[in-house]
């Protein structure tokens, strides 16, 4: 890593420290929509229209990703697991905040709207490997039609 962008992501992390929880959100639902547009989002939509069913899909993004696992908690909940930070960002060595978590949380978001339709799905991160926990985990609730 350049010595200039050692600093600027840095700076990037005290900025993200500082932020309120309104500005965080506005702030990683913009990272979180590029980091969907950047690879996963098609990923998603491809995998969901070669699938014959919710349960069919969710095998395939198991498979898709060795460190993702994936599994259907009840009819309207799907719970993911990530067994190592797959963030660039941290994996680069630039960004080791927890809150960058919040990006994979709105991300992960996008990726699942995408598929569902716009308001048809909400996502939840109750572990995070940057805030110490073992891995990642999102819980996300399908809202039906």
């Amino acid at each position: 890593m350049s010595n200039f962008y050692k600093h600027w992501f840095k700076g990037a992390e005290k900025a993200i420290e500082e932020m309120d929880e309104k500005g965080r959100d506005i702030f990683f639902s913009e990272c979180g929509k590029a980091c969907s547009e950047s690879y996963t989002k098609q990923m998603y939509i491809d995998e969901y229209n070669s699938s014959e069913n919710l349960d069919d899909f969710i095998q395939k993004l198991s498979q898709k990703f060795k460190d993702m696992k994936v599994a259907r908690i009840d009819e309207n909940t799907v719970e993911i697991k990530y067994l190592s930070c797959l963030c660039d960002l941290y994996v680069d060595g630039y960004i080791s905040n927890p809150q960058l978590c919040l990006c994979s949380k709105k991300s992960l978001l996008y990726n699942w709207e995408a598929v569902l339709g716009e308001g048809r799905a909400k996502a939840e991160m109750t572990h995070s490997i940057l805030s110490g926990d073992e891995y990642c985990r999102f819980v996300v609730k399908i809202r039906k039609e």
